[in-house]
């Protein structure tokens, strides 16, 4: 009896040990199946993102803007869209400008920037989701673009194209601006916070044109200006010889008048004597010969008894020169 009671004891007791730790681990799968469950529905969204989650079954959607985060349901649908502004670049450099042909078969490039944002309100975001769940700029915003610009260079020659360059560029910003505001898919999910056409550019050969014509234009102007230059340092220097003369002129009028003035006044002081007037202004003459250094001065005596005295002689200095003789080999 002991025996066989000792042996049915011992596995009783290993059947209970079994239990707790099946118990364990099943508690601690469903607990990892669930802490990953969860790990694997939350959902953030960084700044400049909106999340839109979708109920397939209900129809329910909620929106998440970020930046956040939130816990979705496994059989619900995430799409994901950005609510920055992006540029829209359409530029020869890129290899995305518009190719536009002009009234009379021409054609040219047209590098267009808009600067867009899809409406982070859920409004926008609910229909872009239902409606454009790769975006809304692909398909609707660039193609809309293309056929704007195309539209309105079709209006225009090649050369009112290139004569009205900056006219068209404004009426192709105003024309984006109309169409954008009609259409009810981009009215309703984007903001458009600028369209800029950056530049139209003709064909190769008009271009090469042109500038060979602007060339031309700026060395037409560089020889105008050159000319206009020497003309007016001409015209300044003949100015300036004719001020100076003027200037002389009257320098030399204000000098004889104040001379006349002089010898006005001295003859009054002697008595209206021309003689004597005469003699004075002599010895003026004889003061400033010898102060010179260009005359002689010889005195004559006066003979004897003579009652007008000899006035002096003053002969020029002449000038000596020397002249070298060749010598004779």
């Amino acid at each position: 009896m002991y025996r066989e009671r000792r042996r049915y004891e011992i596995p009783e007791v290993r059947v209970a040990i079994s239990k707790k730790l099946a118990l364990a681990i099943t508690f601690l799968v469903i607990f990892i199946v669930v802490a990953a469950l969860v790990a694997m529905n939350v959902i953030t969204a960084s700044l400049g993102e909106a999340k839109v989650i979708i109920d397939p079954f209900t129809g329910n959607v909620r929106i998440l803007i970020g930046p956040g985060w939130t816990i979705k349901m496994p059989w619900e649908d995430v799409r994901t869209f950005s609510v920055a502004v992006t540029a829209i670049d359409f530029i020869q450099s890129k290899g995305t400008s518009i190719p536009a042909l002009t009234k009379d078969g021409a054609e040219v490039l047209v590098d267009v920037t808009i600067r867009a944002q899809l409406r982070p309100d859920p409004e926008a975001l609910i229909y872009v989701a239902r409606y454009y769940p790769q975006g809304v700029i692909e398909p609707v915003l660039i193609p809309k673009t293309r056929a704007i610009v195309r539209d309105v260079i079709s209006q225009y020659t090649l050369v009112e194209v290139i004569e009205k360059r900056f006219e068209l560029s404004e009426k192709i910003r105003r024309a984006l601006e109309e169409a954008f505001k009609k259409d009810k898919t981009i009215s309703l999910s984007l903001i458009i916070h600028d369209i800029a056409v950056r530049n139209i550019i003709p064909p190769t050969k008009v271009r090469e044109a042109i500038e060979e014509k602007l060339a031309a234009q700026q060395r037409a102007e560089a020889a105008k200006y050159e000319r206009e230059r020497t003309l007016t340092l001409a015209n300044a220097t003949a100015m300036q010889k004719i001020l100076a003369a003027k200037g002389e002129a009257e320098a030399y009028l204000l000098r004889t008048s104040a001379e006349v003035k002089a010898i006005e006044m001295l003859l009054r002081t002697l008595g209206n004597d021309t003689r004597a007037l005469l003699t004075y202004l002599y010895i003026r003459a004889l003061e400033d010969a010898l102060m010179s250094g260009r005359a002689n001065l010889i005195l004559v005596a006066s003979p004897t008894g003579a009652t007008t005295p000899t006035l002096p002689l003053i002969l020029p200095i002449p000038q000596t020169t020397q002249q070298t003789t060749p010598s004779k080999t």
